[in-house]
């Protein structure tokens, strides 16, 4: 329930991958949270999104558990 104000905020922002017209920037299972970006500044701007959010609903993200994985350019 959480998490769903976080979820919705990302798909409207239209931020992120997108599939065949189908928004996948954003994979979440139970309290893991995957974003994915096709740039940097999207990445952050998604970034910013969930820590506004966050701070909103009083969920704390681990920094030291988090990564980035990154492909290409």
């Amino acid at each position: 329930m959480y998490i769903r104000s976080l979820i919705d905020s990302l798909i409207k922002s239209d931020l992120g991958c997108h599939v065949y017209g189908v928004y996948i920037g954003c994979l979440v299972y139970a309290d893991d949270v995957i974003l994915l970006s096709a740039s940097v500044l999207q990445l952050q701007k998604m970034l910013d999104i969930r820590s506004n959010q966050a701070a909103d609903i009083d969920v704390v993200f681990n920094a030291k558990i988090s990564s980035l994985f990154a492909m290409g350019n």
